[in-house]
């Protein structure tokens, strides 16, 4: 039973040690998603789970690495680096509980069950906000990303279900899946849900988002 959501980017180097001396760049962006999940963490669920986009499935539990971004943080499997930053955010804002890490292709959403749920959804807008972004500069970029931002702070599960796949590719979407799956568990709850946009903004040419929504 999902009664708690926190949205934040997947980007790694919201990670000091990952960012390095451009860390300080990302200080902002970081405070807010740790303010959001610590605002997720105060409706006390009895688990949280790490939701990022990809093949749909659930991932063995493994503490956060980012061995393959160069640290030497031991072992590491082929899961989305989306669902490593959302563990290490999980570790920086103090959860010792039960966490799941689950990827979503779009159509699938993760088995909640009847226990108090949060999900801590990591996911980027598009890649195209600027020359220096890693897809370049796309017009329809900013707009796609207002789009998104206004659907998180105002819990439009519409919006963000009528969001198009074909837009991944074209403007380099990463979270579109994973938003979706929130959509649909939200939807399945009874009760009204109130959402609250914390940060957003393309820092680095990609578009981030730090959201939560309560029940």
């Amino acid at each position: 039973m999902l009664v708690t959501a926190a949205f934040v980017p997947a980007a790694p180097v919201l990670v000091p040690r990952v960012a390095g001396g451009a860390a300080a760049e990302l200080d902002e962006v970081r405070t807010a998603c740790l303010a959001a999940i610590s605002t997720t963490l105060a409706a006390l669920p009895e688990r949280v789970i790490v939701l990022a986009s990809g093949p749909g499935r659930r991932w063995p539990a493994q503490r956060p690495s980012f061995s393959r971004l160069g640290l030497d943080d031991g072992p590491a499997d082929d899961r989305p680096v989306a669902l490593q930053l959302g563990r290490w955010l999980l570790e920086e804002a103090g959860w010792a509980g039960p966490v799941e890490d689950w990827t979503v292709d779009g159509s699938s959403t993760p088995d909640l069950g009847s226990a108090a749920v949060a999900v801590l959804v990591a996911g980027d807008g598009t890649a195209r906000r600027s020359p220096s972004a890693p897809g370049y500069f796309d017009p329809a970029a900013e707009a796609y990303d207002e789009a998104v931002a206004e659907a998180l702070a105002a819990v439009d599960t519409a919006t963000l279900l009528s969001l198009d796949p074909a837009d991944d590719r074209r403007l380099l979407v990463q979270g579109r899946a994973a938003w979706q799956a929130a959509a649909r568990a939200a939807d399945a709850e009874p009760g009204d849900w109130s959402g609250a946009l914390l940060w957003s903004g393309a820092p680095l040419g990609v578009g981030y988002f730090v959201a939560t929504w309560r029940r």
